[in-house]
This record gives structure tokens, C-alpha cells and sequence, in this order.
């Protein structure tokens, strides 16, 4: 299903930005398509507004408001000049999380490998942040893992930054990074990254309740047996999406009952699968599957 081709013939600049500030339900579809068909003049508009955010000239709701349809426009449009001001907003605790909420989970990693500007060392900032939210750290795993299997960053470096970060990334305690960080060595099948995901394990940083180190070692197998295939089908299921607002539609705009029986119930996912990190499916409010009792953001999903 593809968007809606709806046509804008009073659409403005400033129009644009109104409806993407607007609250009303539904997505602004004209103005959507206004900026698909205007990128060279509403590409630097949303620039603009992404700009003045990360350098807190308008951290205002409106501001907000309009970059939760900016980022996806540029990673349709791989707009390169976002990376940067991006990157340095995800170095933060929430800003990201605050913007997309959930469509963090389905959305961050696409949106990081579609406005990627060609600087892996700007990436790995993202990475590497301990002051980083849990999740948008691991989104840019998953988009470091889609440009090296689509050979737009080289893979020979990998394992020495894989290596880095198992030996200095912060916290050096439980937290989804660790198991986004292993999953990701996991699905690059770097196998010298073993005794140093191995050592993680028994110092606890990646908890046996979240996945095992045997489940990990299965997915090396699992990668080794055909890694051809395996990345091929990780570039095909996680590279920049050409429209992710139709997939947007469904939660941006909640239906009567939505919600009643989508959210699982704690315990009702089997976590440890291989190759996919588990507490992607984790709420930031749902007990943590550590067992201690917390919610996930103020414990294994808290970024320090």
C-alpha cells in the first residue's frame, strides 16, 4: 500500500510547517506531499527547524511537533545534511525518544542509515554515548550493521570497533546496549568478538534473562551458515524506507479500542532469540525482564 496522492496547490513553507505542528488526529497528508514534491525549498525549512533544536534556539512543542514528520521526510529524501545535528542529538538522554516515541523501535535505525553522510566515527559518537538513550544507541548498531552489509562503510574496520566497545562502553553494568551491542556482533558474525561477548556475559552486563551466551554463539552459526543470504536479508528488512508514513498511519492516529489487545503481556515474549535483540519489544514502562522489579527505562533501558 503507498501513500495517498493528495495534492497541495495552497501549500506554503510556512503552511507546511503549521500542519506538522498541527494536533489534529490523522496524518497531514498534503503537507507530507508538499515536502516530497518541494524537497530543494521544504528541505532546508526542516533543516532549519533541526538545527534550532539541537542548538536549543526552539526546543519548543512545535518544534518537536514538526520534527516527528521531518525525520522521516529526510531519510525518504537522504537528506546527508541531517546526520550531523542528528547525531548530536541522539548523543543525549531522551530528545529522540521524546520526538518519535515508539517509532523509535521500527524507525530510528532506518532513519540514521537513510541520512548517513559517509562519518562511521560520527556513527559510533552514537554508539558509544553514555549519556545516549538505550535504544537510540542500539538503532544506530542496527543502521552501522546495514551500511556494512551494504558496503557503504567497510567491514575490514569492524571488529576493531566492536572490540573498542566491548572493552570502554559505558555503563559498564546490565543495560540493552550490551545486548544490542552482542546481537549486532552476532548478525556481523565477527567471530574474534567472542571471548570478549563471553567475558561481558559473566560480568553480567548482558543478563542470562534477557538472552544466553549459547543463544548468542547460535547465532554466529546461524550467520556462518550462509552469511550471503543472511545479509542480503538484512539489508532488504532494515535499510531507509521511501515511505514509512502509510506503516505510520495505524499508531499516529489511534483508532476506537486501539490498544486493547496489542500490547503483550509481561513474560509473553520468548526473549533470547537469535540475531534479533530481544528487548526491542520492550516497552520503556513495562516491568524489566532483569526480575528487579523496576520499569525497563529506569533500569536496563536507563542510558547511564
Amino acid at each position: 500500500m503507498s501513500s495517498p496522492q493528495i495534492s497541495s496547490p495552497q501549500m506554503t513553507i510556512p503552511a507546511m510547517l503549521d500542519a506538522f505542528a498541527s494536533e489534529e488526529e490523522g496524518l497531514p497528508w498534503p503537507a507530507i506531499q508538499f515536502a516530497r514534491e518541494n524537497w530543494e525549498t521544504a528541505g532546508p525549512a526542516l533543516l532549519d527547524v533541526l538545527n534550532a533544536f539541537v542548538g536549543k534556539q526552539d526546543c519548543s512543542g512545535r518544534a518537536h511537533d514538526i520534527l516527528f514528520f521531518a525525520l522521516p521526510l529526510m531519510m525518504e529524501k537522504r537528506e546527508a545534511k541531517a546526520f550531523a545535528p542528528l547525531a548530536r542529538l541522539a548523543r543525549d538522554a531522551d530528545p529522540l525518544f521524546d520526538i518519535l516515541g515508539e517509532g523509535v523501535e521500527p524507525l530510528m535505525h532506518r532513519i540514521f542509515a537513510g541520512v548517513f553522510d559517509g562519518d562511521v566515527d560520527r556513527l559510533w559518537s552514537i554508539i558509544e554515548s553514555p549519556h545516549g538513550d538505550s535504544m537510540v544507541r542500539g538503532a544506530a548498531l542496527q543502521a552501522y550493521a546495514w551500511l556494512l552489509f551494504s558496503k557503504v562503510a567497510p567491514m575490514e574496520e569492524a571488529e576493531a570497533r566492536f572490540a573498542r566497545a566491548f572493552e570502554t562502553m559505558e555503563p559498564r553494568g546490565p543495560d540493552p546496549v550490551w545486548v544490542e551491542l552482542a546481537s549486532t556482533a552476532a548478525t556481523l558474525n565477527l567471530m574474534g568478538i567472542v571471548p570478549l561477548m563471553r567475558a561481558a556475559c559473566r560480568k553480567g552486563f548482558i543478563p542470562a534473562r534477557v538472552i544466553r551466551m549459547k543463544e548468542l554463539e547460535d547465532s554466529f552459526a546461524i550467520g556462518r551458515s550462509d552469511f550471503f543470504r543472511h545479509s542480503l536479508e538484512y539489508v532488504r528488512d532494515n535499510g531507509p524506507q521511501d515511505d514509512s508514513f502509510t506503516q505510520m498511519e495505524d499508531w499516529f492516529a489511534p483508532g476506537e479500542g486501539e490498544g486493547e489487545d496489542e500490547a503483550p503481556a509481561p513474560g509473553e515474549h520468548e526473549f533470547g532469540t537469535p540475531v534479533v535483540n530481544p528487548t526491542r519489544m520492550i516497552g520503556r514502562n513495562d516491568p524489566c525482564p532483569c526480575g528487579s522489579g523496576k520499569k525497563f527505562k529506569k533500569c536496563c533501558g536507563a542510558a547511564g
